[in-house]
């Protein structure tokens, strides 16, 4: 009987953890940003990145989770990053923006979502044409930082975000004032 019980309490909390619920477990996304970061130093990291997902979501929870969605659309940008051929980092950067828009239109209002974009268009060349989307995530960013709404994130993941908008050079020196004043963690 014991047995039993474990058995189905195992397959509640894994069912309720990927298949039903948009929400990914902490450990995993925790594992998801480190695995896109280090995607972005190291071309290796890609394929890792990818084998994660491929190996613990179902398509289905891809399309529910926003920020799982973002993470995703956001690798095709690394591939950009790493490829050789100027076209093919064209293609997939327009594929990753397009993915990428797709889901913020889903959850506008998510600095995480917001943040991997803008963190994305912040090393593109301005030619390029996105700078309006760069622009929209800055304000959008600094609104959400400034009225708390941080997504749930943890304290190093919203000072990773602090630091690196005040790092940009994007900002203005009152902005970077308040964003200190505001997150006085971030200063070191």
């Amino acid at each position: 009987m014991r047995y039993l019980n474990t058995l189905i309490l195992f397959v509640f909390l894994f069912t309720n953890s990927h298949a039903g619920s948009s929400e990914v477990p902490a450990p995993m996304l925790d594992e998801i940003r480190h695995l896109y970061y280090s995607s972005v130093e190291e071309e290796d990291y890609v394929e890792v990145f990818e084998t994660f997902i491929n190996n613990n979501f179902s398509n289905d929870l891809l399309a529910e989770s926003p920020v799982l969605a973002a993470y995703n659309a956001a690798i095709i940008s690394v591939k950009a990053k790493h490829a050789f051929w100027p076209l093919t980092k064209m293609n997939y950067l327009d594929t990753s923006m397009v993915a990428l828009e797709t889901v913020i239109q889903k959850a506008p209002e998510n600095l995480e979502i917001r943040f991997l974009r803008f963190s994305i268009l912040h090393y593109v060349p301005s030619f390029l044409g996105y700078s309006k989307e760069l622009e929209s995530d800055l304000e959008m960013i600094l609104r959400l930082l400034n009225n708390g709404k941080t997504s749930g994130l943890d304290e190093k993941t919203v000072r990773g975000v602090v630091d690196f908008m005040i790092e940009s050079d994007r900002l203005e020196e009152i902005e970077i004032a308040n964003l200190k004043r505001e997150f006085q963690f971030v200063q070191k």
